[in-house]
């Protein structure tokens, strides 16, 4: 009995051992199931956020207006989004089967493949720049065979150690700006072309008073070269006066922009003296107005400088020519006075001259009152010159030109009255002849 007792306790303690044993393998067993299944749900919350994040990007990028696109390390395709059909009028999948060649024109082509064979020397080069953004602009073809001008943003795919495994780009139309970056080149070529063949001095300058543009014509008008006036300083361009009056002008403009109140597209209009790089002075007008930007506001100066020498010059002449007229409206009104008192003078001395002349055949030469009346005689007809002279003045009479003796007038002279006055006022000269 004691030998079965003994089995049966083995038996039952083996028993025990076993039923601990299931109960530590079904412990083990919950714990890997439930371990199974917690990694079973985050694996299904990663699958659902993938997809859900693969789904926000499909939708962003099945809805975005730019392209976006991958290819591989040979230019093959791999995606494209579904707005190139609205840049290019192709499908998706007629756009992944296209290749380089039959996207882009002949120039465009041959621009990325050098920016790329760029790229690619820099990378073997520098590794470590490998996140480095090219921007190009590209031609493309559309379906209809027309073409689009494009932006293209271009990166490699990289793997985890770095090493390119394909390249990823955005896409963008750039039509629009490409036209209005045309208009505006063509703009300023036209621009350029008026302003480099222009007779008169074209210029521009910032809000420091710097030039920024001047037109060869300055080499004409003022000697220097556009090159030589762009590094000039004011003060050795224009007179002080001159330089003066134009900070005046410009105290006032600014002014007139901090108020607000004038009309934005004025004009001003001063003349100046500048200095020609001979030292001369060159006298200019200059018509200047600001040069706004996009708001309005006042970023330069754009102006017109015209050489009025030229128009002084004829001025002062015209000026003069004037003055020289109303002398001789002056002098053609005092001839004609003269005229009239001539006219009456001539008819007084007229009789003088008769009666001296009578007098002179009653009155024998050796009689003492036969001076006087030489004299007299002398006198009118002294006074008959002088009308002559006036009515010459007046154009009523004939210059006579006759040959002078000079010692007989001044002898006729020391026998005249009015010498003996002056010897008389004067009694301490003495009169040599």
């Amino acid at each position: 009995g004691f030998v079965w007792k003994s089995k049966i306790e083995a038996t039952y303690a083996r028993l025990v051992d076993r039923q601990h044993q299931l109960v530590e393998s079904e412990k083990k067993y919950r714990e890997a199931y439930d371990g199974l299944q917690r990694e079973m749900e985050d694996r299904r919350k990663v699958q659902q956020a993938l997809a859900e994040s693969e789904g926000l990007y499909r939708m962003i990028t099945d809805n975005v207006s730019d392209i976006l696109w991958t290819t591989d390390l040979n230019y093959r395709f791999n995606y494209i989004s579904p707005s190139i059909i609205k840049v290019r009028g192709f499908t998706v999948k007629e756009a992944l089967s296209q290749r380089l060649e039959e996207m882009l024109t002949p120039e465009s082509l041959q621009a990325v493949v050098q920016e790329m064979a760029t790229e690619d020397e820099r990378l073997k080069r520098h590794p470590e720049d490998w996140d480095v953004k090219i921007t190009i602009e590209l031609e493309q073809y559309r379906k209809d065979g027309s073409t689009v001008w494009t932006e293209n943003e271009i990166n490699y795919l990289f793997d985890q150690n770095r090493r390119p495994i394909g390249i990823i780009g955005v896409t963008r139309e750039i039509s629009k700006r490409k036209r209005i970056e045309t208009a505006l080149r063509e703009s300023e070529e036209k621009f350029r072309s008026i302003a480099e063949n222009s007779k008169e001095v074209i210029w521009m300058m910032d809000m420091n008073l710097r030039f920024t543009y001047i037109n060869p014509y300055i080499e004409h008008n003022m000697g220097y070269t556009p090159e030589e006036y762009l590094q000039l300083p004011l003060d050795k361009l224009m007179t002080p006066a001159s330089l003066s009056m134009c900070m005046h002008l410009l105290s006032e403009e600014l002014e007139n922009e901090r108020r607000g109140d004038q009309d934005p597209n004025r004009f001003r209009m001063i003349e100046v003296d500048h200095i020609h790089k001979d030292g001369k002075t060159v006298h200019a007008e200059l018509n200047m107005t600001f040069m706004r930007d996009a708001s309005g506001r006042a970023v330069g100066i754009l102006g017109l400088t015209r050489d009025i020498s030229e128009g002084k010059r004829l001025e002062a002449e015209r000026q003069d020519m004037e003055e020289h007229l109303q002398r001789a409206e002056k002098m053609e009104a005092l001839g004609q006075l003269a005229g009239g008192v001539a006219h009456d003078l001539n008819n007084v001395l007229g009789v003088s001259t008769l009666y001296s002349e009578l007098l002179q055949e009653k009155i024998p030469e050796e009689s003492p009152l036969r001076k006087y009346v030489d004299n007299i005689l002398s006198s009118t007809q002294k006074g008959a010159a002088i009308i002559e002279d006036l009515l010459t003045l007046a154009r009523r009479g004939v210059t006579v030109s006759d040959l002078m003796n000079l010692n007989g007038i001044v002898s006729n002279f020391l026998k005249n009255p009015v010498f003996e006055k002056i010897q008389a006022y004067h009694p301490h000269v003495t009169f040599r002849t």
